[in-house]
């Protein structure tokens, strides 16, 4: 029923239903991703102008490393009704976005909403695409929130041109010319250096997080969370939530299967590495990042049969963190889900 729930949530955040809620995820995590790319990142507003068509348009968009990164239903909408124009819906089957070129765009209602302002921290993530049924890779970043998309990549596979006018300072893209991959050299990245992580016998680690493993077992688990925590020592307390939850996200969209019955379906090893997990294996997964991390937190309706989260103190605001019910953020009041009702 958990499983259903999720897939309808994913459904409506794509598909407009609210449109708030599609705004707030511009594409689901996924894989797919060139192994050069930084986990996290610097974006800065994209400098100068966007011309489409001759047009000028007012895009939210970042530059990364680079490259201009932009929303896909930002692209979608106003490139709708040129030579170019495509849709953007959820293949509910692949679980996966799904384009279709050709098509007029469909509104969500949430398009060309905000505007970059100032240097924002990017964690890098990725979005199984599938353009006229056919699997596609683009560089993305998730940004407070939103997922942003390399244009380059967007043109390539859309087969619109992108070029850089010096004498305008503006991005231009233009639906009647092909996408020319040799016009710029992919920009060349190196991912940042991770720290090491604390051992597991340091830790102050809850009987909660250990229930029903071997030692072995657990250390197992513990290695591969250290190795996703550990990306985002450092930084500020939002920053290593946001980059857990789109490190665990990614995860239950691409690798776990959803369980109540399954051997470890609610601790952290059935999460790493069985890849098997119910709400309560997710939340103590996301429990254990953060504990490596020194994070303290409390498990919301831990041993209940309700949906269940980690709840932390943020600067005196608290924040929820749940990989499977697709938010990190501010609680909308205490004890409550943004997305999923509770008692």
């Amino acid at each position: 029923m958990k499983r259903l729930l999720a897939l309808f949530l994913a459904a409506s955040l794509w598909l407009g239903l609210p449109a708030a809620m599609a705004a707030a995820y511009d594409a689901a995590p996924s894989l797919m991703q060139p192994s050069v790319q930084p986990r996290t990142a610097v974006a800065s507003p994209t400098a100068g102008s966007v011309i489409v068509d001759s047009r000028q348009v007012a895009f939210d968009a970042y530059n990364i490393g680079g490259s201009n990164y932009f929303k896909l239903r930002d692209l979608a909408y106003v490139l709708s009704g040129t030579p170019k124009q495509f849709d953007v819906g959820w293949d509910v089957i692949n679980n996966a976005i799904s384009l279709t070129s050709g098509q007029p765009y469909t509104s969500s209602g949430g398009e060309m909403l905000g505007g970059a302002a100032g240097n924002k921290t990017a964690y890098a993530t990725s979005s199984r695409i599938y353009l006229d049924g056919r699997e596609v890779s683009f560089t993305a970043y998730n940004i407070e929130g939103n997922n942003y998309f390399m244009l380059r990549d967007v043109g390539r596979a859309l087969d619109f041109s992108v070029a850089w006018d010096s004498a305008r300072s503006s991005i231009v893209i233009d639906t009647d010319k092909s996408y020319d991959d040799s016009a710029v050299p992919p920009p060349t990245m190196t991912p940042p250096p991770e720290a090491t992580p604390p051992s597991a016998d340091s830790l102050q680690i809850s009987q909660s997080l250990r229930r029903g493993m071997t030692d072995s077992e657990f250390n197992e688990a513990y290695a591969v969370a250290a190795e996703i925590a550990m990306r985002y020592a450092g930084m500020s307390r939002s920053e290593q939530l946001q980059g857990i939850y789109t490190e665990l996200r990614r995860m239950t969209e691409t690798q776990l299967s959803y369980s109540m019955t399954a051997q470890h379906y609610n601790n952290v090893y059935g999460f790493f590495v069985l890849k098997v997990a119910s709400c309560a294996g997710a939340t103590r997964a996301v429990g254990l990042c953060l504990t490596i991390l020194g994070i303290q937190y409390e498990h919301v309706n831990e041993n209940q049969n309700s949906h269940q989260w980690c709840r932390v103190n943020v600067g005196g605001v608290y924040w929820l963190c749940d990989a499977y019910g697709m938010y990190v953020g501010p609680e909308p009041a205490p004890y409550k889900h943004p997305y999923i009702p509770t008692p």
